[in-house]
This record gives C-alpha cells, sequence and structure tokens, in this order.
C-alpha cells in the first residue's frame, strides 16, 4: 500500500484554549515535582523507605533522568508526519527526523565517555547537570519555533539533533548511577532504568493528544509549542535535583569493591567478549524493533485507520507507558525469584511473536494497537534485561568496563533511533502490513538465538567443569558428579564441630569447649555459576543436599559463593563465632578462618551474624528467629543499617560489603591502623576508652607506632577505626571508634582547640584524646615528619605514667613536637 492513495483531508481537532494549555501545563509540573522530590528526599536520607538501599534511590534517580528524556524525545511523535508535510516532507522523511535525535546521541555518547575519563570530580558534577539545562533551553527554542507556526525541515531536524547531542552527554549520570549499583543488581538497574523510559516515551505522546488541535481544524505547528515549554520545565525541575543529590566527588568509590568482584571473575576473556558481543546485538535489535513499532503504528494509525494525531497519541502513549508495568512485573519476578530469568525472557519473546503475527491480513486498527501492545512492552524488557547481563559480564581491567558497556549500549540505542525507524516507515510503505509484520517476526527469531547463545557461554563460565560438561548441564543434561548434582564436595571432618538439626533446619555445634579467640575451623568456598542446581555435601559419613539458589548467595560477576561446612551456619543477632578476612586462592575458589567471639561450651550452636558480610539476606530471614536477648527482629543486610549503626559496626564488616557502604557515604572515612600484641580490649566494664594494656609499660616506654593521615573535616563527618586490639594469640577482634575532633590536631599544629584547622585539614592518630588533655596515662608524639602536604607521618603512643597489664589507659597530643 503506497502513501499516496491515502486521502488528503483528515480531520483535526480546533486549537485548545488557554486554560487548558494551563492546565496541563501544571499537571506535567506537579508530576515532576513530586517523583523528583521524593527521588531527592532518599537520596538525601531525609526520608528512609524500609527495604530500599541506597543503590535503590540512585537507580531511582537514573531513571528519573531517563524518564525526563524520553518525554522530550517523544513528545513530537504523534504530529511527526503532519509536521513533516507542512515542511514538504514525506513518510521516510518523518521517520528520520524523529531518529535524527540518534545522530546527536553519537556525538554526546563520545563525549560523556571522554568527560568521565579526563574530567575532575567538580567538572563531572557540573558536567551532569549542564545537559538537562541545555536541553531545557532546547525545549523552549522549539517551543519558540513552534508558537511561529512556519518551522522548516532544516530547523526541526537542528533541534533535534542538538538535543540528542546533550541527551548523549547526560550519559554521564548513567556512569554514576551504574558504579554505584552492585553486580547482582546490573539488571534490576537496567530494567528500571528502561521502564522508566518507555513510561517517559508513553507519557510523551498523551501529552501530545492533550494539546492537541481540535475537531474538524487544520494541522498548526503551533499545538506542539505548549508540550514543548512544560517538558522544558520539567527539565530545569531535574536539573535542580541533580544539583542537590550528585555526590561532589562521583568518581570516587567502588574500586576496592570492583578488583575484589575482577578476582572473582570466573569469565575467560573470549567468552566475556562473545556475551557481551550478543547482549549488544540484542539491545540493538530490541530497541530498533521497538522504536520501529512506535513510529510505524503512528503512521498504520493514521495513514490506514485515518485517526487523528490527538487520538494516536493518546492510543500510542498508553501502549509505550504500559512498558513501565511489564517493567514492574518484571522486577517484582526477580525480586521474589518466582521465575527463573531465562524463562522468563522467553515468555516475553513469545508475546512479541504473537504481536508481531497479529499484523497480518487486515484486522483493523485495534489489532494493531493490540500488537503495538504486546511488542514494545516485552522488547524493552528483554532489551534492559541484555544490558543489565553485558554490565554483570563487565570487568574493570578489561576493555569491557562498566563505563565503555555503557557506551555501547546507548550507540545501539542512538543506532537503532537513527536506522530503524526510517526503515520501518520505509518497509511498511512498500510491503504494507504484510511486509512489516515478516520483519519484525525475523529479528524476533534473531534475538531469541542471541539469547540461547548468551546463556550457554554463561553456563560455560563454571570453574571445575570441562566444557562438554558445561554444555550438557546449561541444556538440561546431567554431570557424571550424578544424576542430581552439577557438584560433588568430599569434605574432611572438623574435630571440634558437628552437624545435626537445629530449631532453624541443620545448624552447627560444638563438639567440645572452644575458647574465646581460638580458631575453630578453616573453611573453604567455590564460586558457581548463577544457575539452578544442587551440590552434593559429603562430610565423613554423613551426605547433605546443597541447592545453589538457596546456599549460594550472589557474589560478584554472574557468580554464586557456596561454603562447605559453614553452608549450615545459622544467624544470631547475638553471635559467638566471626571470620577471618576472605582470601581468594584462586579464580575458582578461597578459604577463610572460623574464630571463637566468646567461650562456647561443648553442645552450643555456633552462630554468625550475617548482616556482616551481606549486603542484603534473603528474604525468608524477616522476622529473625534467632531468639537472643538483643535480637533485631529482622535481617535486611548491612545495606539497610541507619548511620549511626554503620558507625557503630564498620571495621567488623567483611572487605567487599564494606567499600560497597563507604561508597554510599562518602562522608565516612576508614582507617585501619594494622594490628598489635601490646593492645587488647578493656573489660566491658571499664570507663573511659575501651583499649587496655596487654603487659606493663614503664614510663616512657612505646605502646603503639603507626602512620597518621590528614583528614579533610570539610567532607569528612565521620572517621571510623579499626583499632589495634588483641584478642586471642591467632586473631584480633576489630572494633570501631569515631570521634574526630578529639582524635586528631590541627596540620598547623598548636594545641587543639576544637576547629578544625587551616583549610579544614586536620592530623589524625587514631588514638582519643583524653578530655580536657588531662590525667593522661599516655601521649601521642610524631617520631618521622613528612615531606610535602599531606605526606603521612609516623606517630608513637608512649606511656607518661606506669601502665600495669590489663590497665585501660587514655592518651593526649598536646601538639605536635618532633623530638
Amino acid at each position: 500500500m503506497k502513501l499516496h492513495a491515502r486521502t488528503e483531508h483528515l480531520d483535526h481537532r480546533d486549537p485548545i484554549g488557554v486554560g487548558k494549555t494551563a492546565m496541563a501545563v501544571t499537571m506535567v509540573m506537579m508530576i515532576g515535582v513530586v517523583v523528583l522530590a521524593v527521588e531527592f528526599l532518599i537520596l538525601t536520607r531525609v526520608v528512609t523507605i524500609r527495604g530500599v538501599s541506597s543503590s535503590w534511590a540512585f537507580q531511582l534517580l537514573g531513571a528519573g533522568v531517563s524518564f525526563v528524556a524520553a518525554v522530550q524525545y517523544s513528545f513530537i511523535i504523534p504530529m511527526s508526519y503532519d509536521l513533516s508535510r507542512h515542511a514538504g516532507g514525506g513518510a521516510a522523511t518523518s521517520g528520520f527526523f524523529i531518529g535524527s535525535n540518534g545522530l546527536g546521541l553519537f556525538a554526546g555518547i563520545c563525549a560523556s565517555r571522554l568527560a568521565w575519563r579526563m574530567m575532575s570530580p567538580s567538572q563531572i558534577h557540573t558536567a551532569i547537570v549542564l545537559p538537562v539545562v541545555a536541553n531545557a533551553g532546547l525545549g523552549v527554542a522549539l517551543a519558540s519555533l513552534l508558537a511561529s507556526g512556519a518551522p522548516t525541515q532544516l530547523q526541526l531536524l537542528g533541534l533535534r539533533v542538538a538535543m540528542g547531542l546533550f541527551e548523549g552527554v547526560g550519559q554521564l549520570i548513567h556512569f554514576l548511577v551504574r558504579k554505584m549499583t552492585p553486580g547482582h543488581e546490573q539488571v534490576r538497574a537496567a530494567v528500571m532504568e528502561y521502564s522508566a523510559y518507555a513510561l517517559g516515551m508513553g507519557i510523551g505522546p498523551l501529552l501530545s493528544s492533550m494539546l492537541g488541535a481540535g475537531p474538524k481544524a487544520p494541522f498548526q505547528p503551533s499545538a506542539a509549542a505548549p508540550v514543548s515549554a512544560a517538558v522544558a520545565l520539567l527539565c530545569v525541575c531535574l536539573a535542580a535535583v541533580l544539583v542537590l543529590t550528585v555526590p561532589s566527588s562521583p568518581k570516587e568509590g567502588r574500586e576496592e569493591l570492583a578488583l575484589a568482584e575482577d578476582a572473582q571473575d570466573a569469565l575467560n576473556p573470549s567468552n566475556r567478549a562473545a556475551i557481551v558481543f550478543l547482549c549488544l546485538m540484542t539491545v540493538l535489535l530490541c530497541l530498533g524493533v521497538a522504536a520501529s513499532v512506535e513510529v510505524t503504528t503512528a503512521l498504520l494509525l493514521e495513514v490506514d485507520g485515518g485517526w487523528q494525531y490527538n487520538t494516536i497519541g493518546t492510543g500510542i502513549g498508553a501502549v509505550l507507558a504500559a512498558t513501565a508495568v511489564a517493567g514492574a512485573g518484571l522486577m517484582a519476578v526477580q525480586e521474589r525469584e518466582l521465575v527463573d530469568e531465562a524463562v522468563a525472557t522467553w515468555i516475553m519473546l513469545i508475546v512479541a511473536a504473537v504481536g508481531a503475527l497479529l499484523l497480518f491480513g487486515s484486522h483493523g486498527m485495534p489489532a494493531a494497537l493490540a500488537a503495538d501492545f504486546l511488542m514494545y512492552p516485552t522488547l524493552v524488557c528483554v532489551a534492559s534485561v541484555g544490558e543489565g547481563t553485558a554490565m554483570q559480564a563487565s570487568s574493570s581491567t578489561s576493555v569491557f568496563s562498566q563505563p565503555n558497556i555503557i557506551v555501547m549500549c546507548a550507540f545501539a540505542d542512538a543506532a537503532a533511533r537513527a536506522f530503524f525507524t526510517p526503515l520501518g516507515r520505509y518497509v511498511f510503505d512498500e510491503g504494507g502490513r504484510a511486509g512489516y509484520a515478516c520483519m519484525l517476526l525475523m529479528i524476533v527469531a534473531v534475538i531469541a538465538v542471541a539469547d540461547v547463545l548468551v546463556r550457554l557461554l554463561r553456563g560455560m563460565a563454571s570453574p571445575n567443569m570441562d566444557g562438554y560438561d558445561k554444555l550438557q548441564l546449561k541444556l538440561g543434561g546431567r554431570q557424571e558428579n550424578g544424576p542430581d548434582f552439577i557438584k560433588v564436595l568430599d569434605v574432611p571432618l572438623i574435630e571440634k564441630v558437628e552437624i545435626r538439626d537445629s530449631e532453624c533446619g541443620r545448624g552447627l555445634f560444638a563438639t567440645r569447649p572452644i575458647r574465646q579467640g581460638e580458631l575453630i575451623y578453616r573453611a573453604k568456598f567455590h564460586f558457581l555459576p548463577d544457575l539452578p542446581g544442587k551440590v552434593l555435601l559429603r562430610y565423613g559419613s554423613q551426605e547433605h543436599e546443597l541447592s545453589v539458589f538457596e546456599h549460594a548467595p550472589l557474589h560478584g560477576a554472574n557468580l554464586r559463593e557456596l561454603d562447605e561446612v559453614d553452608s549450615f551456619t545459622n544467624h544470631s543477632c547475638e553471635p559467638n563465632i566471626f571470620y577471618e578476612s576472605t582470601r581468594f586462592l584462586n579464580e575458582s575458589s578461597g578459604e577463610y578462618g572460623v574464630y571463637a567471639l566468646k567461650d562456647i561450651s561443648p553442645g552450643s550452636e555456633l552462630t554468625a551474624d550475617y548482616e556482616l558480610f551481606d549486603l542484603e539476606t534473603p528474604k525468608d530471614l524477616t522476622p529473625c528467629r534467632c531468639g537472643s536477648p538483643t535480637c533485631r527482629g529482622a535481617v535486611h543486610g548491612s545495606q539497610f543499617w541507619p548511620l549511626e549503626v554503620l558507625l557503630e559496626r564498620l571495621a567488623e564488616l567483611e572487605p567487599i560489603p564494606r567499600a560497597h557502604l563507604l561508597q554510599q557515604h562518602p562522608s565516612v572515612q576508614f582507617l585501619d591502623f594494622g594490628r598489635s600484641s601490646k593492645v587488647v580490649a578493656a573489660a566491658p566494664d571499664t570507663c573511659g576508652w575501651a583499649i587496655a594494656a596487654a603487659c606493663d609499660f614503664e614510663p616512657g616506654a612505646v605502646i603503639f607506632e603507626g602512620p597518621s593521615c590528614i583528614v579533610d573535616c570539610q567532607k569528612i563527618c565521620h572517621v571510623v577505626v579499626n583499632l589495634p586490639l588483641q584478642l586471642a594469640p591467632q586473631c584480633w577482634l576489630l572494633f570501631a571508634k569515631e570521634d574526630l575532633l578529639r582524635a586528631s590536631a590541627p596540620v598547623s599544629g598548636g594545641m587543639d582547640n576544637g576547629d578544625c584547622g587551616h583549610r579544614g585539614e586536620r592530623r589524625f592518630f587514631g588514638f582519643e584524646l583524653a578530655a580536657n588533655g588531662h590525667q593522661a596515662d599516655a601521649e601521642i608524639r610524631m617520631i618521622s615528619p613528612g615531606e610535602g602536604p599531606g605526606a603521612p607521618e609516623i606517630f608513637q603512643v608512649c606511656s607518661k605514667a606506669r601502665i600495669r597489664a590489663g590497665q585501660a589507659f587514655t592518651c593526649t597530643a598536646p601538639c605536635l613536637r618532633y623530638p
């Protein structure tokens, strides 16, 4: 069917009144302000939402940016054909007019990646905000141009390209959001971002329909001016939120966490490259079909159905907004683990294929909208899963780093806009519905093949499996380990513990008295792919079946960590064991020590505090059933701790969750002064500072020696110190103490008067200063001045009087003096 066969007389509506325009603009402003205000309150922690982590809050901020960008991109789609004809173009030209945004997006993406690499943190902060402000200005310019009633094709194209350019530069905020997101949350972050983008793609046409022309009135470009102005005001609101919420040093953080995740990454380079390539192809094709569907359906409704562009805006907008519902459903399925991700993806692809089949034949306009409703939301969700999977396969030490993958996905989005929008309208113009439907079905089939290959390659990433067994396992076969198990672990008997039933399933129990600080056993852990399966644990004469999803929490990119005997350790809010810092033996396994936190009698169950090594614990731990007097009632994970709890327990955390939480709290600094055999924990009832001497010290004796550091009081509000407290000969229990002003002295020297010194910098020692500096048992002396500003300097804690073993003591630093 050719476009020239279409009648040129369409029923249009008269221009709406000023009152309706003002009402619509007010509605847009109210919605935007409410949504963005909630995000601001979450990010600044003025309000808290139970169960919502700070990574969730940053993901919401990124989703808000995507929403605003999508509204600005899509509000002009329903009237694109009329605008193009008004400026002397046709169907293909109108497709290029919409897709020209992608051309600017290419250049903007390149600029954003370069800025992220080369700019300073303060410049990055500014560069995140400026593109939103620039797009607000372009929205006002477009509104003025449309209000003039005589826009040219060149002017419209120029503004669309410029908007795409600044949208691409705005990818900086997504670099930050993904940097703040743990590896196992990357798919969720992508689904949230794409769903918000699709919601914005739907809101734009809906606003166009509200602000459109009245009945039987010829189309006028000025009809689009009010909504363009409204979206510009929404951009201004978003810019204000970004100014207030984006960290002042957004490039800092997550380095330690990234290195730890890389150490656990079992993907070899060839698998990684293949997975990322296939995921990018999935993103490109899915977004290409989605872009084609949205603009081609609008053309189909206008050409075949004779719909007015106001009605088109309502129909298309509702379909696109439905993607947000589909995305929310997908996130719910993922969070509740109701359906495997592979199953959910294939269900969505089948639904998309059914939508394409509806386009064959003459089924009327409702069928076209139904096809759009089935295809657009599902393919956008599949694209988000593809991007999240690519992010999980990222490695900070390779070309497939998170920023580079974001750039690649943005390139795919830009290419989809620039290529598929005119292609879809051209195929429809030349081949009609049947030709267009065939093209869509072929693309869906290619997407399905790519998804199968990605999942096969992810299954092959598991260590301790040869290639044949990995492939067989992923295709539903069994390994030689047995008919039901993907792995068999033979664990030697541990003399001090046994596995038996407890009130919370099976647990570990002491078989003999264990002293505080005693090494109970050394345990190993193993990395498994993020795939369903069972593991057989042989412990002496006992055999125990472990579920990968139940006993192996997510840990790193596409990996789960399975412990051996320690898999049966239950949680307690008042634990009696703790773990030595994890050591990685190789890319597939590691080990750690299990120590007694207190004296343990025979028959007592060994319990640990899950929140010390899990950022987010399984949902079946709420409510907590540990039964201890100090039970917290629920075990959510350390990422949900309020700041006061974090300051008290930061030093107890394992390194990976600690690095993540420090990233979420840039005003907190963690210092580790090492370990010492001369300092122990004071008795709980001791007044004052909770450290004591491990042996006798004569006056002038050195109790502790270590490096000091510079703390910037203008940026750091809390310093948490891992003090060198000895628990037992084999290990040390880590304590935290935050007291910035009293435990530091001005860099410029002199008495500590309680202010922050020159430029807010203070020298921190890590030992509390006694009140008013009087009656202290020890004092801090500087013994090795550093060279240059900020250089570390060595200090000593020396006794001022005789100190007996077990005696708690305080120390002071009346001045910085060099012997």
